[in-house]
């Protein structure tokens, strides 16, 4: 699904992943330190055409958010460029797939 990214990181993260109430209250509650990623990165929410969340689960008897990775992926390239979080929304870096590089979504 292709999301408008001009009304911001928020809205994106709402309107472009179709998720659980568990995934959403996380996504939500790591919106602001999402933000701050994509500040430090200096990403162009602009140049994202579409994104995805991936949430990371652990535990056997009680289960927790261990981690939270966005999937960005812009038109330029064939790929995704993911940015990982901790189950407490710490930033924890970033990976590639397939063609794509931070620097393609740069500012």
């Amino acid at each position: 699904m292709h999301v408008a990214v001009a009304r911001g990181l928020s809205a994106l993260l709402a309107a472009a992943l179709l998720i659980s109430d568990a995934s959403a209250y996380t996504i939500g509650r790591c919106a602001s330190e999402a933000e701050a990623a994509f500040d430090a990165l200096n990403i162009d929410r602009a140049k994202i055409s579409r994104a995805r969340t991936d949430i990371q689960y652990s535990g056997s008897e009680t289960v927790y958010v261990s981690g939270v990775n966005l999937w960005l992926e812009t038109p330029g390239c064939s790929g995704s460029v993911v940015v990982t979080f901790s189950g407490t929304c710490q930033f924890t870096g970033t990976f590639e797939r397939g063609s794509c590089t931070v620097a393609d979504l740069r500012r």
